[in-house]
Formats: structure tokens, sequence, C-alpha cells
């Protein structure tokens, strides 16, 4: 299905239909229908045998968004093969307690920085990490974390940063200052997201 010449197979999860019936437009937009496995269901319940990647992508903050994290990170490892990596992004806890903060609503604040979840404005509740509590969601499963990395820590957004990436090579330094800065653990915390990369001993 998704193999040909690269050998590559390649699987596409989400747990809504609506969101993969974009991705399906999308791939035949770009000529990769049937090199592409499509599959619904959800991350903490994945319908795949033990070992069965070699990697695994988890963005888009599915681990955020989920029933339970601890179980979503624990399916990760389940499907990939011993020396295998994982690289995974979430809402960061630090920047919606700000984002709160701002808004004077302190109370909610407080409840965020306790539980470490948010019931957001559209009524659904979401998990927000710390660099250190991402890390330990994925050693607690076993996993071995390489990195984690704010993102991002040197660009809050506003009009005037907008106007200025315009101009390509002002947006290419943008981006060299944000990567010299975003492995940092002192500053890696204050991302609107976080990145972990993380292996599966062998």
């Amino acid at each position: 299905m998704a193999e040909e010449k690269t050998g590559l197979f390649i699987v596409l999860l989400d747990i809504s239909r609506e969101m993969l019936l974009v991705a399906k437009e999308k791939l035949a937009k770009e000529g990769l229908v049937g090199r592409i496995w499509l599959v619904e269901a959800d991350i903490c319940a994945l319908p795949f045998r033990t070992g069965a990647f070699d990697f695994a992508l988890a963005e888009g903050d599915s681990i955020s968004y989920c029933d339970d994290p601890g179980k979503a990170v624990k399916e990760l490892n389940r499907i990939l093969k011993p020396g295998s990596f994982v690289q995974a992004g979430v809402d960061s806890l630090f920047a919606i307690v700000r984002r709160l903060m701002r808004e004077g609503r302190i109370e909610e604040a407080e409840k965020v920085l306790r539980e470490g979840c948010f019931m957001s404005d559209w009524g659904f509740r979401w998990w927000v990490f710390t660099p250190r509590s991402l890390g330990k969601l994925f050693e607690d499963v076993g996993f071995e974390v390489i990195k984690i990395s704010g993102k991002p820590v040197l660009s809050p957004w506003s009009e005037e940063l907008r106007e200025a990436l315009k101009d390509e090579e002002k947006a290419r330094k943008a981006l060299e200052l944000e990567l010299s800065a975003c492995d940092d653990p002192s500053i890696a915390g204050v991302g609107s997201h976080l990145h972990v990369v993380a292996r599966k001993p062998s």
C-alpha cells in the first residue's frame, strides 16, 4: 500500500473521520492515494500488533487531547520495535498559565498549575505539560528521552513579527535564533508547545 521503491509503509491515524477525509483529499491532490494507509482509531488503543513500527510521529497535540496521556504513550511504546524512535508534540503548561494570568483568570491558572490539565473555552479538556512532566510521562513507560524542546521560545507572535518574517533573510535568521535556544532546559518550558524525542531501548 505505502511501500513502493522506498520500502516505506506509512500509516496516518486520526480519531476523527472528518479529518481523515480532509487528509484523503490532500493525498489525492498530491497523487499519494494508495501510498499511505488511513486508519480511524484512538491513540489510547492503537489497532496494531506489538513491535510493528520503526518510527512514530505524534504531532498535532494528540497526546494533549486524548483521554489518558499515559495510556497513549504506553501504546506508542508498544507498537514500536526496540531501538526505534518516537517524536511527539504537546501543549505547554506554562504557556496556558501565562495566557490565563494575562487575562486575569488567576483561579483557573492556579488550577491548571495544580492539575496539569485545562478546560478550554470550547468545552473540552486538554492535558498540558512542563518539560519535566513530559519527560516523566515518557520515561514511566520505558522510553529513553533524548531531547525536549520548546517551540517557539524566543518569538512571541505579533503583527510586527509576522510582517518581519515576510522578509526571507529575516525569517531564516529568526529560525536560526529559535533553533539556538529551543533545547535549552532553562527556556524550553516557555514555548507554546513542547516537542519530545524519545527512544525505545533495544
